[in-house]
C-alpha cells in the first residue's frame, strides 16, 4: 500500500497473536534502491515477496534493512532476506540499535 511519495507498507503479514499483523515499510531511496524497515517471520516471506512484487519491486532492490527492535515478528527474517539477496545480486546492510546489533 502506498502511504506517501516513495513510502509503502507491506500489509497482510501475520504474527502469532490472532487479529494482529506486522507491517514492514519500504522506502524508495532512488529508483529501485530500497530500505526495508523491519521484516517479518520467515514463514511469511513468500507473502512479503508477493506484496513487494505487486508494488513493482524485487527482493534484490532491497539494499538495507533497518530493525526498529528485535522482537521476532520484526526481525526474524532479516538474515534470511540478506542471504537471499546477497547470494543473487550484492550486499545488504542490516542496521539495528547498538545494544541489539550483535
Amino acid at each position: 500500500m502506498k502511504i506517501s511519495e516513495n513510502v509503502y507498507s507491506i500489509d497482510g503479514l501475520e504474527i502469532l497473536f490472532p487479529g494482529h499483523e506486522i507491517i514492514p515499510y519500504i522506502l524508495e531511496e532512488s529508483d529501485h534502491d530500497l530500505t526495508l524497515i523491519d521484516t517479518c517471520y520467515i514463514r511469511e516471506l513468500p507473502k512479503f515477496e508477493r506484496n513487494l512484487n505487486n508494488l513493482g519491486y524485487e527482493m534484490k532492490d532491497i539494499k538495507r534493512i533497518v530493525l526498529t527492535h528485535l522482537h521476532s515478528e520484526h526481525s526474524q527474517a532479516a538474515n534470511e532476506v540478506k542471504k537471499r539477496i546477497s547470494s543473487s545480486s550484492g550486499q545488504v546492510e542490516i542496521y539495528a540499535y547498538w545494544i541489539d546489533a550483535s
